[in-house]
């Protein structure tokens, strides 16, 4: 899990040099990188397309992340799942909605992070369902496309969130959660490994490994 791709920025930011270095170790690692609709098949059937599989998300749409991630099909046969703030298009520092198909054309994937990136378990039921079901259908129609996976802002949700989730037509979500994502989390609670600024290739490998 990646948010900003900058040298600077808040504490979740990663330098680009960090994640060029980190998909080039996971490339030459033989790493088959899956696209949301293959996260899923992989975790519903537990039938792997490869040996050692990864699935790389960026959260929050970033206009950083463009940069970073235009090129890695190209360079790394790599691909990404960034989700989108969908209020935040076109704003100053995220993506602009030219980008976001720029990037769904370039093999990397756009999935729902809500309409305003809210605390979803501070909302009622109708609201969460809302804030869900905005983003994904925006993105639906903005794409042309079946968003099929959202992501929890700052990971928060409560029981009501992932029958909500799946009613709105997501079949995966994703949390802050540490750890390997597995059927055992439940397919809209996925746990997530964090990537954190200035790790080493051999703190990478552990975390990519062991979670």
């Amino acid at each position: 899990m990646y948010h900003s791709i900058a040298a600077t920025g808040n504490s979740l930011n990663v330098p680009i040099e960090q994640f060029e270095e980190e998909i080039s170790y996971l490339k030459s690692h033989d790493y088959y990188f899956l696209s949301p609709h293959e996260a899923y098949a992989v975790l519903k059937t537990n039938k792997k397309p490869h040996r050692n599989i990864v699935w790389v998300t960026l959260d929050d749409g970033y206009k950083n992340n463009f940069d970073a991630l235009k090129n890695i099909y190209k360079n790394y046969h790599a691909k990404a799942t960034v989700f989108d703030i969908i209020n935040s298009q076109n704003g100053e520092s995220f993506l602009s909605q030219y980008q976001l198909k720029h990037l769904k054309n370039s093999h990397i994937s756009i999935q729902n992070h809500t309409f305003h990136h809210v605390d979803l378990d501070k909302l009622s039921s109708q609201k969460q369902s809302e804030e869900i079901s905005t983003g994904k259908n925006i993105l639906d129609k903005l794409l042309h496309q079946k968003t099929i996976a959202v992501a929890y802002p700052a990971g928060h949700y409560n029981q009501l969130t992932p029958n909500l989730a799946a009613k709105s037509g997501h079949k995966l979500a994703v949390t802050t959660n540490e750890g390997l994502a597995s059927k055992d989390n439940g397919l809209l609670s996925l746990n997530r490994v964090r990537v954190n600024k200035g790790i080493t290739l051999d703190e990478f490998q552990k975390i990519i490994i062991n979670g």
